[in-house]
């Protein structure tokens, strides 16, 4: 790729120092750690069977959902609890870091074995989470900051997000995929009513009670469902 046609040194580490500097602003003192972060678990190419991948993405998680509650927090101080609440679970969400993550090329550094394409997975979203994580144990806390800074400025329209609703089904089906739960929408009942139809989808997921809703197609039902288990378990999500 052009993109990384810069000299000496192996592709790998060329295409994987270009990104960090040139989206991240970062110049990394130990690459390894870098490395470990964008090489999902399933790849059997390359790997650290210790997890390395997974804990670096558990502590960017959560880097990035405390530094995100004290920045809204800061930042709008006229919204109340549940606005906050909102707005830190849209900008946390595996569908806005997913998008992130392809504007800061991410996409271009991660190895993974997986019959999906990245666009329709959680991994890129992941994989930022675990550089989250790489770059606090290698730059520290400031520095670390610092990069998110740097993001809400130039990647970041946060009055966009704002006005964006939750896609509960996209956040239910990562939910159960990160948990390894199995879930299904089961079609209860049809009916038809002052010419619209009606359709009553149970949303059933492994290890909780079946959640029903009702739409004028099966989508919005299901989305509904969705919201509905959503709401049911905010702290579970908020947590995840």
């Amino acid at each position: 790729m052009a993109l990384f046609s810069t000299s000496g040194k192996s592709f790998r580490e060329r295409k994987l120092r270009y990104v960090l500097k040139n989206y991240l602003k970062l110049n990394p003192k130990n690459l390894d750690l870098y490395f470990s972060a964008v090489v999902h678990t399933s790849y059997k190419g390359y790997g650290d069977e210790r997890g390395t991948y997974d804990r670096l993405e558990f502590l960017g998680d959560a880097l990035f959902g405390a530094y995100i509650t004290a920045w809204i927090f800061t930042k709008y101080p006229q919204k109340n609890e549940g606005q906050l609440s909102k707005l830190k679970s849209k900008l946390c969400s595996r569908k806005f870091l997913n998008t992130l993550a392809f504007k800061l090329h991410i996409n271009h550094l991660i190895y993974f074995s997986t019959r999906e394409n990245l666009s329709e997975n959680s991994i890129p979203g992941n994989t930022l989470e675990a550089l989250f994580g790489a770059v606090y144990l290698d730059q520290g806390l400031a520095e670390l900051h610092k990069l998110f800074d740097h993001i809400i400025k130039h990647h970041i329209n946060v009055a966009e997000v704002d006005k964006q609703d939750i896609d509960y089904k996209s956040r239910v089906i990562q939910f159960c995929q990160k948990h390894k739960r199995k879930h299904r929408f089961l079609t209860t009942e049809t009916d038809h009513k002052n010419g619209r139809d009606f359709f009553t989808i149970a949303l059933e997921i492994e290890g909780f009670d079946s959640v029903s809703a009702v739409g004028f197609s099966k989508k919005k039902a299901e989305q509904q469902a969705c919201k509905l288990f959503y709401e049911s378990k905010k702290q579970e999500f908020e947590e995840d």
